[in-house]
């Protein structure tokens, strides 16, 4: 589903944390494989079995892969040049692993998850359980090519724009000094006229692949016209299962809704609460434990404003 020659213009600049790492070539490899190896890659992909039969280990490619996206850079310039000698392997093979259809990769990222809280367990890191919490966001992926599998017209809510892309949807978990991602879905909007804002011409030439019901690809593929606020309960649900615990959901507006206010509470027998952004529109209204009928949100605020607040001129 992932364009060859697309690069996710992911913000990596800001990484001061790697600043010293990643100045110094001779000095990255050693430091990041050292990380790598207490993050026990190795151990999760043999552990999840789906381990290649011959040729690099999936391992050793993953780390590759990792290595390129600090840099910025493509799998082809990374290739050609053998990139300090960190990438000894050809572009086709990485490829191939990123393509692999048995490749769960929500496991494997819950698996990475899991390891990194007993990391922090062994080294007593100082981290407030009390404010661990998940947030939910969703990222525009802009595609220059409407042939990908998956690519529709979706609106981008920063440039009020419509654009060819997919919607990453993206729970991360933040405990007061990280935070990082703990599972992703890929989706497409379907638009008024169900026809995903293509013509009949682009939608056939689109990529299209028969896929085994028994690989996570299938599911993945699945996932694509799937509503995002069933993903979100169905991915919180996930991370619960495996063990990844939380005390509050944070999330803005678009997701703020009944339904997924419901699911949030349900986790963990009702202690995980929900902070969101109410949306604003005066026609809909709130019912509240302490209101004795349904008020709308200039009621509500009128209601429970502070004794000390500063005024925001956008939200009054």
């Amino acid at each position: 589903m992932e364009n060859k020659n697309t690069v996710i213009d992911a913000k990596i600049g800001n990484l001061n944390e790697l600043t010293k790492v990643l100045s110094v070539k001779e000095q990255a490899q050693e430091q990041l494989l050292a990380v790598m190896k207490a993050l026990g890659i190795g151990k999760i992909v043999r552990n999840l079995k789906f381990e290649k039969a011959q040729g690099y280990t999936l391992a050793s490619l993953f780390i590759s892969l990792l290595i390129m996206r600090l840099w910025g850079k493509t799998i082809a310039s990374a290739t050609s040049n053998h990139f300090h000698g960190l990438c000894a392997v050809s572009k086709n093979t990485l490829y191939r692993a990123l393509l692999n259809a048995r490749i769960d990769w929500r496991m494997l990222l819950t698996k990475i998850t899991l390891r990194f809280h007993a990391i922090l367990r062994e080294h007593q890191v100082d981290t407030d359980e009390h404010d661990t919490c998940a947030i939910l966001d969703d990222t525009t992926f802009q595609k220059s090519g409407i042939r990908i599998e998956g690519v529709s017209k979706v609106f981008d809510h920063v440039t009020h724009n419509f654009i060819y892309g997919m919607k990453c949807l993206t729970p991360a978990l933040s405990d007061g000094k990280s935070c990082y991602p703990i599972d992703f879905s890929l989706h497409r909007e379907k638009g008024k006229k169900k026809d995903y804002g293509l013509t009949l011409k682009q939608r056939k030439e689109q990529f299209k692949e028969k896929r085994n019901a028994k690989n996570p690809d299938y599911a993945r593929k699945a996932e694509c016209d799937e509503s995002r606020l069933e993903m979100v309960r169905r991915m919180l649900c996930h991370a619960v299962g495996h063990g990844i615990n939380f005390k509050y959901v944070l999330a803005d507006s678009w997701f703020t809704c009944e339904s997924l206010i419901q699911a949030v509470r349900e986790l963990c027998g009702g202690s995980v609460h929900y902070i969101g952004l109410a949306k604003m529109n005066p026609k809909l209204r709130y019912q509240t434990s302490k209101s004795k009928r349904p008020q709308n949100i200039h009621e509500q605020i009128v209601r429970y404003e502070r004794t000390t607040s500063c005024y925001c001129r956008k939200y009054k």
